[in-house]
């Protein structure tokens, strides 16, 4: 006895009105494109101000991570370390006895991943001292379109981000 194990081949659909002719009419295809217009107007001006608050909150974590790696960098090579901000939306970390030897150099305004419109220190430069300590407390205000965080770094050494004013 022969036994088949193929699978049944799908049937067909066929248009009422066509018999034969699979497919979808114009006018069904210009109903979905309507209602998929309608649904992107209604969803993109929900979601362009959530992704600013991500691009914002990826700013302050970036920071916060590098003032971390200055404050290893000031152990590890036990020398003071200093952030310095040379020009608008930007920050460099680099020896304080050596300003040659620069460990990062980040852009945060319209022209990098970030795109803030917003970067300001209550000091523009911070030295971090190999025992941990800053010179003094800076908080650092980043903002999008009104939308703003702050990161605080205390002169005990402590780095905080914080919600905007």
């Amino acid at each position: 006895m022969l036994v088949s194990s193929a699978l049944p081949l799908p049937m067909r659909i066929s248009s009422p009105r066509h018999p034969g002719n699979a497919g979808y009419s114009l006018v069904e295809l210009l109903a979905v494109m309507t209602v998929m217009t309608l649904l992107m107007a209604i969803v993109i001006p929900v979601a362009s101000p959530m992704l600013e608050r991500t691009r914002v909150n990826g700013a302050a974590n970036v920071l916060a991570s590098d003032l971390q790696n200055a404050q290893a960098l000031a152990v590890q090579h036990r020398t003071p370390i200093r952030i310095s901000m040379p020009a608008p939306m930007e920050y460099q970390i680099f020896e304080r006895n050596n300003p040659g030897t620069i460990y990062r150099t980040r852009t945060l305004g319209p022209n990098s991943e970030f795109r803030l419109d917003e970067l300001t220190a209550t000091s523009s430069t911070i030295d971090l001292f190999p025992n941990g300590v800053a010179r003094a407390t800076v908080t650092f205000t980043l903002g999008l379109n009104g939308y703003q965080r702050r990161v605080r770094l205390t002169r005990a050494g402590q780095i905080r981000i914080l919600r905007g004013l």
